[in-house]
C-alpha cells in the first residue's frame, strides 16, 4: 500500500485539482462467504454476528480496500486513470484546465457509483482551496490548514513536554513542506526533550527556528511531465531533492558508509545509488510517465 507523500507529491505538480471523498467506503466491499467467519462476534445478548461487508477496524481491511481502489480505478480510461489518485477513500483527479478537471471529476464519480460506492458530497470539492490528506492547496501555495496550524502552534509554544513533542511529530506529518534542516530540528526537539524532560533553552532555540509560515509556493506546471532528481553528497552523508514540473516534492537524506576513497565523485555516486534504491518505487508512484532527468 502506498504512503501519502507520493500522493501528495503527485497532487502537487498538477495544473488543476478536486477532491473526491467516499462515504462509508470500507461497507462497499462485500466479505466472500468463506471469509466472514472471521468477521463474526458475539453480541451481549449471547447471539453471534458476521459483517457481510468489509468492516473499518479490521487490520487487513486498509490494504485490501487500497487493492480493490487500484482495481476500480484501473478499469477508467487509459486518458482519465493516469489522472486520478487514490489514498484509502481520498480521491485526486487532475487536469491541465479547469474545464478538462471537471469532466473527468464527474466521469470518475459516475464510474465510482456503478461500483456500489457513495459519495460524500459535503467533503468532495471542485474547488481551487482545497483539503487534501490534511494539506491546505489553494492557488499560490500548499501547507497547513490555518486552524491545525494555530494549534500546532500554541502546543509548540505551551512550555509543556508532552504538548510540544506532541507538535514535533505532527508538524513531521507535513514533510512536503520543510527544508531538511527543519526536519532535522524538530527530531534534536524530540531527544532532547526526552532526555532532559524539561524545556531546555536549546530546545527553545530549535523551536524558534522551525516556528514558521509553515507553508510554500504552488507552482503550476507547463507543458509535459518531467521528474527532474538532484543528488548531492558530503563524506557522510547524501541528499536528494526531487521536483516534478518544477514543485519541489521531496528532499531526503541518508548516511553514506565509510570508504577507502573520499573522492565526490565516488561518494556521489554511492549516494545517487542508495537514494535511488530507497525511493524508487515512491518517484515512479508520482508519475511513471513522466521524464526523468538525473
Amino acid at each position: 500500500m502506498q504512503t501519502i507523500g507520493p500522493v501528495i507529491a503527485w497532487a502537487a505538480g498538477q495544473q488543476e485539482i478536486m477532491k473526491i471523498d467516499l462515504s462509508k467506503a470500507f461497507h462497499a466491499i462485500p466479505i466472500a462467504d468463506d471469509q466472514m467467519n472471521y468477521y463474526a462476534f458475539m453480541g451481549m445478548d449471547g447471539t453471534t454476528y458476521r459483517y457481510i461487508r468489509m468492516p473499518m477496524g479490521a487490520m487487513c481491511a486498509p490494504k485490501h480496500f487500497a487493492v480493490v481502489m487500484m482495481k476500480v480505478l484501473g478499469q477508467l480510461s487509459d486518458n482519465d486513470k493516469t489522472a486520478v489518485r487514490s489514498y484509502q477513500d481520498d480521491i485526486i483527479v487532475a487536469g491541465k484546465n479547469r474545464k478538462e478537471c471537471a469532466d473527468r471529476y464527474h466521469r470518475v464519480i459516475r464510474h465510482l457509483c456503478e461500483y456500489g460506492f457513495k459519495i460524500n458530497r459535503e467533503k468532495s470539492s471542485m474547488n481551487t482551496k482545497l483539503i487534501i490528506l490534511g494539506y491546505e492547496f489553494t492557488k499560490e501555495s500548499i501547507g497547513i490548514p490555518k486552524d491545525k496550524a494555530e494549534q500546532i502552534r500554541k502546543l509548540l509554544r505551551s512550555q509543556c513536554v508532552d504538548g510540544i513533542t506532541r507538535a514535533t511529530h505532527q508538524l513531521s506529518y507535513y514533510k512536503m513542506i520543510h527544508r531538511t534542516g527543519v526536519r532535522n530540528s524538530l527530531t534534536k526537539i524530540r531527544q532532547i526533550l526526552q532526555k532532559t524532560k524539561h524545556v531546555t533553552n536549546v530546545v527553545k532555540d530549535l523551536i524558534d527556528a522551525v516556528d514558521s509560515s509553515w507553508t510554500i509556493e504552488r507552482i503550476r506546471p507547463t507543458e509535459g511531465n518531467t521528474i527532474s532528481i538532484y543528488v548531492d553528497a558530503s563524506d557522510t552523508q547524501a541528499g536528494m531533492v526531487v521536483k516534478y514540473n518544477e514543485q519541489t516534492v521531496m528532499t531526503e537524506s541518508i548516511p553514506l558508509t565509510k570508504t577507502l576513497t573520499n573522492l565526490a565523485s565516488y561518494k556521489e555516486i554511492q549516494g545517487a545509488y542508495k537514494l535511488l534504491a530507497k525511493y524508487k518505487s515512491a518517484i515512479d508512484f508520482i508519475d511513471k510517465r513522466a521524464s526523468k532527468i538525473i
